[in-house]
């Protein structure tokens, strides 16, 4: 994460979709995965990603502190 900005890059992957959950489950954005998604509109605090596609699904945490 950098300047509000959560950046991820996938290698010959097409049709990819996000999820950002906060701490307690609920799903606070969603979208299709360009190269960025902008995280201005969260607030501080501790967030899972799940990135998935029809070939794969990965969930990871990272911790936004702007």
């Amino acid at each position: 994460v950098k300047n509000g900005k959560l950046k991820i890059s996938l290698k010959n992957e097409s049709n990819v979709n996000y999820e950002i959950y906060n701490v307690v489950g609920g799903i606070v954005k969603k979208g299709e995965l360009n190269t960025e998604i902008d995280l201005d509109n969260l607030a501080n605090n501790i967030y899972l990603i799940r990135v998935f596609s029809n070939n794969f699904s990965i969930t990871k945490k990272f911790i936004l502190a702007k």
